[in-house]
């Protein structure tokens, strides 16, 4: 795979990309992962507060996201 050492080189640039990528999708994951939590406590609230008509559209919206 890597017989030179410019071969090397070339090699260790994509595993750069593929480092930055990865801690890419960790970060995306995070922020997916906060919204869901937002949308489960936006539910929470708008059950306390007995609004039918907001709790109905965020469940459908969470069952989307599931």
């Amino acid at each position: 795979m890597c017989d030179t050492l410019g071969d090397a080189y070339e090699m260790a640039g994509l595993l750069s990309e593929v480092v930055s990528c990865k801690k890419a999708t960790i970060v995306v994951i995070l922020f997916i992962y906060l919204a869901y939590l937002a949308l489960v406590a936006f539910i929470y609230v708008f059950e306390h507060k007995k609004n039918e008509v907001a709790v109905e559209r965020l469940k459908a919206i969470k069952l989307d996201v599931e």
